[in-house]
């Protein structure tokens, strides 16, 4: 099979085109054995703009001052009277802070090219009645490479240079499996599935040389040329994982089931002490319906519970995050070389497997005949020695390092619904289903909440809290006679001071509930189906307001209009203090000020999708030769009602850094809100 993707954003210059390729094929060389083969190629083209802390729509939201126009509007001369500027020629402001955005985008390309092929090859055997053993072998293979080509004017430092960069890198990850299945039924009511398998994956990744051209780049570069120069050295890494298991599975007369598993996993990316980790859990499920004291029950169509307890295992951490580094310095001392340690992680042989035990426990149901069905759930997970990279005291001479701390857990419930409400020529169906979720740190071991934080929002882990809440200083009130922001200490008094040890847990990162309700609807020929998500509670940090409703601190930020709303005389009762340049003016040394102010509501209801569509008559299909025709209207993301005074309230987190990404989830700085789309389809069967 082939296909073809081209999207095109919202947002102009970003666009992604994708091409692929699919072959399958089985052989059967007797009736006891198959060998298939699969092989698959894809190729991504991303036509990329930089995220929102890097410039683009960022940059737009919050550099781009509405005094500055974008293209000059007549010639600019120098003292001499030579033309510098000429009417049309994008505008830059005389200082280096503020961007032209339109100039930005126009001037640079970013292009990333994704090549990636996966091939499988299975050996299937029946050996005996009952007995399957398969064999997999497996081969991932990605090819990336980034380009961006600078025009000349895109330097502010250097206007007439243009420029040219590539990096890129390649992956091999192999899979070698093998698994002996045994299914026996006994006495007809007694079914076994016996499982015994053993798994091998390998990985490495090769990043190439960088590689530039400056100052006389005319497009993407070609590396052929001589002039390109390569910059910083080689490098790779590898992880390996090794994993054997078993599992049983029974169930009497299709009404009682159990199954146990037992996991063996291996990795590479732990200390030598732990290298393996072990695995096991037990479920049960009962089908009560099927009993005979609630067959002919009247109303009840289905009744099952299921409860399920075990342990997993969590390794998701860069490789060689257990090994110290060390570096050499020739002739350093005395005329000798030395070996040292460097200052980023230590050694730690210790470092080992992140251990979740879970517990769930679920009801499903279905009423009058299926009319109405769903599924009541409630879970646990306790997680521990969780993988986290840590701060160190700088007396140690490291600054970072990956270690086990202390323990999170998760409860929940969760509860869904199906009901046909209306059956007849005209059908409703409701699909509405809601969940809770309640996230807290158990125990941060021998560490203190400052070991681990959310880059510079003020996020940590604090035990009762739930994980990357918001630690901050709390914000009081304005002073109506003089303006000044009112702080509170870690005691609640005010004070006019902003001081980092008043920093205390506040607000929630986690929402009250969260779910969605489906409506689909048909008359005749005509459907309407309308989706809508919904998120109760949380509250969101929005970033960006510290400095676009803080100070005026000469960075040549946007201020928005929200800052209408400050204080501007004795008696005001505003929610912003008085406008300043001076970050000292609101007892603060920085102007980036961290306080709950920035904090709001993210209670939100979106209607994610809607849709209307018509399937055309018989009469006509018969008539043109067809076999079905549907004609479509859909669009995404059509309205969303909140509160929240940012750009999207639905926000995901662009941090770079895996530590601050997992410690911010309720941050939202300069990030391009979710798109609207409209799509007109016309589907035809022959």
């Amino acid at each position: 099979g082939m296909s073809r993707q081209d999207d095109e954003s919202y947002m102009i210059g970003n666009s992604y085109i994708r091409n692929s390729a699919r072959l399958n094929g089985d052989y059967l060389p007797t009736k006891w054995a198959k060998v298939s083969v699969s092989t698959s190629f894809n190729r991504g083209i991303n036509n990329r703009l930089p995220q929102g802390y890097a410039g683009g729509l960022g940059a737009a939201m919050s550099q781009a001052l509405p005094i500055y126009p974008i293209f000059h509007q007549k010639d600019v001369l120098d003292d001499d009277g030579n033309i510098v500027n000429k009417e049309g020629d994008y505008f830059f402001p005389s200082n280096d802070i503020n961007r032209n955005p339109v100039a930005a985008r126009e001037l640079r390309r970013i292009q990333s090219t994704e090549d990636r092929t996966i091939n499988n090859l299975t050996l299937e055997l029946k050996p005996i009645k009952d007995l399957v053993i398969s064999a997999t072998g497996a081969i991932d293979y990605m090819f990336w490479r980034n380009n961006e080509f600078q025009e000349k004017g895109f330097d502010l430092n250097n206007p007439l240079y243009s420029n040219a960069f590539r990096q890129s890198f390649q992956v091999f990850n192999y899979n070698l499996n093998a698994i002996a299945t045994y299914l026996k039924t006994i006495k007809e009511n007694h079914n076994f599935t016996i499982l015994l398998g053993t798994e091998y994956q390998d990985s490495r990744t090769d990043n190439f040389q960088s590689q530039s051209l400056n100052q006389i780049a005319t497009g993407f570069l070609d590396v052929t040329n001589p002039a390109v120069v390569p910059s910083g050295d080689p490098t790779f890494s590898a992880w390996n994982f090794l994993s054997q298991f078993t599992r049983l599975n029974y169930n009497y007369k299709n009404k009682y089931y159990f199954e146990a598993v037992a996991r063996r996993d291996g990795s590479s990316r732990f200390g030598n002490n732990n290298k393996y980790g072990f695995f096991p859990s037990i479920s049960g499920a009962w089908i009560i319906s099927e009993e005979n004291f609630l067959k002919d029950k009247k109303g009840l169509s289905f009744l099952k519970i299921k409860t399920s307890y075990g342990k997993n295992g969590n390794s998701n951490i860069l490789p060689y995050a257990q090994y110290g580094f060390f570096f050499t310095a020739p002739a350093a001392y005395n005329g000798q070389d030395i070996f040292f340690p460097g200052s980023g992680n230590p050694d730690n042989p210790n470092l080992r497997w992140e251990t979740s035990t879970n517990y769930d426990f679920s009801i499903e149901y279905g009423l009058f005949n299926d009319r109405i069905t769903g599924e009541m759930a409630f879970y646990n997970k306790q997680t521990n020695d969780v993988l986290l990279n840590v701060t160190n005291q700088p007396n140690t001479g490291f600054s970072n390092y990956w270690a086990n701390v202390g323990g999170i857990r998760n409860q929940g419930f969760e509860f869904a619904i199906k009901a046909s409400v209306i059956d007849r020529k005209f059908k409703w169906n409701i699909d509405f289903n809601i969940a809770r979720n309640v996230n807290e740190v158990t125990s941060l071991g021998d560490y203190t909440e400052e070991a681990v934080s959310g880059g510079t929002n003020d996020t940590r882990l604090i035990v009762g809290a739930p994980v990357g809440n918001n630690y901050l200083v709390r914000f009081s009130r304005v002073d109506s006679e003089t303006g000044a922001p009112v702080y509170l200490d870690k005691e609640g008094n005010e004070t006019l001071i902003w001081d980092v040890n008043n920093r205390v847990s506040t607000g929630s990162i986690l929402p009250d509930a969260m779910g969605g309700i489906r409506n689909d609807f048909r008359f005749g020929r005509f459907d309407v189906s309308m989706f809508w998500v919904f998120v109760i509670g949380g509250d969101i940090f929005d970033s960006s307001s510290k400095r676009q409703l803080g100070t005026f601190d000469q960075d040549g930020w946007n201020h928005r209009t929200d800052q209408f709303d400050r204080w501007q005389q004795p008696g005001d009762d505003a929610t912003y203090p008085i406008l300043t340049t001076t970050p000292e003016n609101h007892g603060s040394s920085t102007p980036w000020i961290n306080t709950d102010l920035w904090l709001h509501d993210g209670t939100y209801a979106r209607l994610r999708s809607l849709s209307l569509g018509y399937n055309l008559p018989d009469s006509f299909l018969k008539r043109v030769k067809l076999g079905t025709a549907r004609i479509s209207i859909a669009a995404n993301n059509v309205l969303t009602l909140t509160k929240f005074i940012g750009l999207d309230p639905e926000i995901s987190r662009d941090f770079e850094n895996a530590t601050d990404r997992n410690m911010s989830p309720n941050i939202s700085y300069l990030t391009a809100p979710q798109q609207k789309s409209f799509t007109f389809s016309l589907n035809i069967g022959f």
